[in-house]
């Protein structure tokens, strides 16, 4: 076996290193197959598979285009080489190349969600929306299908559908996973732009219990209430809250060397000072100087 170099043989042996989980043996056998058989198309899509699971985007995007050089129509390439583009952040690219594989009739969720990840990257967020839309009723409980397609519906019309989703994503997400932390972010983001504030203060809440060294979560808390809810009571409180947090020996904002302002918590804390003074003001005014 080890002396036979047929395309047969080294196929048998590449899958034999797949299962034995060993993948760079199983490239150097895909790369000798396609030396020998360069219109394996099925090769060609495995090596470029394994390439993009090491991140070696830029091997699988030159392997799936020199393929691509004599047959431009092959599913199974173009969907490795459109991935390659995708993650490599070739969003045009990658855009070009699943648009083509829609065109010839490819639907799959695989398609259609990179395909709306690379046009929500573009910030088209229509065009992400649709296909996102399609990948969603394959998977309607995957992850990132849910996040994604509800960033986009926030920021197009389905501004409290995004909010559904996001919510949906997080009760399927282990709290302790980082991606709770970053479906959280998101779902802040969502609420605001549907003009959901008691919800956004909902996961701002829900933010801190999973960051709670992160105290500027406590001064968006205050601030979302003084400046949507109107509700100086609450915002009072989590200011002052914030404001216990504020270390003895807090520096300053500072120029960096380019001129650039590099800010730190000391914004916060002034800003949050500054919101307290106005809250006092407007308080007094409404009472009256006999108040």
């Amino acid at each position: 076996m080890q002396r036979d170099s047929s395309a047969v043989s080294l196929r048998l042996m590449a899958q034999t290193y797949l299962g034995l989980n060993r993948p760079l043996e199983a490239i150097d056998c895909y790369e000798k197959i396609i030396k020998l058989e360069p219109n394996d198309n099925a090769s060609v899509a495995r090596l470029a598979n394994l390439y993009i699971k090491l991140n070696d985007f830029g091997s699988a995007i030159q392997v799936t285009e020199t393929y691509r050089k004599t047959d431009p129509s092959n599913l199974y390439v173009n969907r490795q080489n459109a991935q390659a583009y995708c993650l490599l952040k070739d969003y045009d690219n990658a855009i070009q190349r699943y648009s083509y594989l829609v065109n010839q009739g490819d639907s799959s969720m695989h398609t259609c969600y990179y395909l709306g990840m690379s046009y929500y990257a573009k910030e088209k967020f229509y065009d992400a929306h649709d296909y996102l839309r399609t990948a969603y009723k394959y998977e309607p409980q995957n992850i990132n299908v849910l996040y994604y397609l509800g960033r986009a519906c926030a920021k197009t019309s389905w501004k409290k559908e995004g909010v559904q989703l996001l919510e949906e994503a997080i009760n399927l997400t282990i709290p302790s996973d980082s991606v709770l932390t970053n479906l959280y972010n998101g779902l802040v983001d969502c609420t605001k732009l549907a003009g959901m504030f008691h919800k956004q203060i909902e996961a701002y809440r829900e933010l801190y219990k999973l960051n709670p060294q992160k105290h500027t979560l406590l001064y968006n808390i205050g601030a979302a209430y003084q400046d949507y809810l109107k509700d100086n009571k609450n915002a009072v409180r989590y200011l002052e809250r914030f404001l216990k947090t504020k270390p003895k020996d807090l520096m300053d904002d500072t120029a960096s060397e380019e001129g650039d302002i590099v800010l730190t918590e000391s914004t916060y804390y002034k800003a949050a000072e500054r919101r307290l003074q106005a809250i006092q003001k407007d308080e007094f005014f409404q009472r009256g100087p006999e108040g």
